[in-house]
This record gives structure tokens, sequence and C-alpha cells, in this order.
């Protein structure tokens, strides 16, 4: 049970370790390999996109599945308010359905959050030698791809309306967020205090003030993310 156990093993994470740096660049060439998507017939992107999305979704479901079989699932930690958790599900269905806001919603968060968390875990302690690692590398490199394939293989191409709708969906689910911390005591993206842990928003004015700023910077962040797309052609 050393692996799947709910306590972190003796040897904790180390930023930017061999075991960091490993799983950085399994993630990196995963990325790459799917450019040789674009070659694929419509059957095969297919079966790609559907095999992407399964395994996005499996290993949420297998992450909820140990935190409960540990103990350690709990309402202010594990509902689906998480702004990756909303990607993993929403962006699974704007992929298989062609949903453009879900879609645009997952390209954002996906290429800006997930690649940020890739680079940067918050992992607390768990290392190499438990199965939250895996899983957590798992889970923010597929939030990558899902949107990379997306772009190289079916067409897929940011704009300033998508851009736009998306920071629609992130103040609105920032509203929601905040209603449901005030329920059950949780710190969903961050909007009702500060994270207990060391982050950039440290360095903010406090409790409401950082709110706009932050906002405002992951304004900017979308914005760098489309302006590299900004009049190519694409398919929804």
């Amino acid at each position: 049970m050393g692996y799947f156990a709910a306590e972190p093993p003796e040897q904790p994470f180390r930023l930017f370790g061999p075991a960091h740096l490993t799983a950085i660049g399994t993630v990196a060439a995963g990325l790459v390999a799917l450019r040789g998507t674009r070659r694929l017939s419509p059957r095969g992107r297919r079966r790609v996109r559907t095999g992407l999305v399964a395994a996005l979704w499996g290993q949420e479901v297998f992450y909820h599945g140990w935190r409960a079989a540990t103990g350690r699932w709990t309402p202010p930690e594990m509902l689906p308010v998480h702004v990756c958790s909303v990607a993993v599900w929403g962006g699974g269905v704007g992929a298989l359905t062609g949903n453009r806001a879900l879609r645009d919603y997952a390209y954002y968060i996906g290429v800006m959050g997930a690649s940020m968390a890739v680079l940067t875990p918050d992992l607390d302690r768990y290392g190499p030698r438990s199965v939250r690692f895996a899983q957590f590398f798992a889970s923010h490199g597929l939030l990558v791809a899902v949107p990379v394939y997306l772009c190289v293989a079916e067409g897929y191409r940011p704009t300033w309306r998508g851009a736009g709708r998306t920071m629609a969906l992130l103040a609105l689910q920032g509203v929601v967020a905040h209603r449901i911390n005030r329920a059950v005591g949780s710190n969903y993206v961050f909007v009702s205090r500060k994270p207990e842990f060391a982050t950039a928003l440290d360095a903010l004015p406090p409790w409401p003030a950082y709110l706009p700023l932050m906002y405002a910077a992951a304004a900017a962040g979308v914005a760098a993310l489309t302006v590299p797309f900004a009049g190519l052609p694409g398919r929804p």
C-alpha cells in the first residue's frame, strides 16, 4: 500500500529534481507526438480525441476514488469547482461535442493554467513514490494535450470572441465558487482568501483588493494566447 498510501512517502517532492524534470520531459514529448495526428484520417482523429478524453476523465475518477478510499475526500477540497476540475469535465465535453465555448475554456485553462501547474506543481510532499505524483502530471499533462490536439489536428483556433467568452465564464465561476466557499468553508479559485501556501498572490493587497488584479492577470494571459492565432483560418 506504500505507493497508494494517503500519507506522502519518505522521499518528498523536489521542485526541478530528477523526477520532476522527467515528468516535464514526458509531458513535452507527448505534446510533440501529437503533431503526427494531423496526418490521420477523420476516423483516426476521432479515436485519438476519444482516447484523450477517456484518459482525462479516467484519471479524475481514479483521483476521487483514491481520496475516498483513503478517507481524504472532503467537500472543501474535492468538489469540481477548481478551475482545472471544470476544465477536465467541460473540456472533455467540448472536445467530444464540438461546443465552442467549452473548447475555448479548455484551451485557455489548459495551456495557461495546467502548463504552469506542470512547471510549478502544488504537490505538498508527494514525490515519485506516490500515486498522487503520477496522477497529478497525468491530469495536467492531459489538460494541455486536449486543446493542443484540437489545434494541431482538428483546426481549432482561439479567437478574441472566445477569449472574451472565457473571461466571462471565469468571472461567473468566481462568483459561484465564492458562494460555495461560504457554504462549506472552502477556498475554491482562491476568491475567498489568499492560499495558505506561498504563491504570487502574497505580493498583492489583502482580500478583496487582490481579486481584480488576479482577474487582470488572467485576462493578460488569455490575450497573450490569442494574439498568435489572430486572423488565422481554422474550424470550430
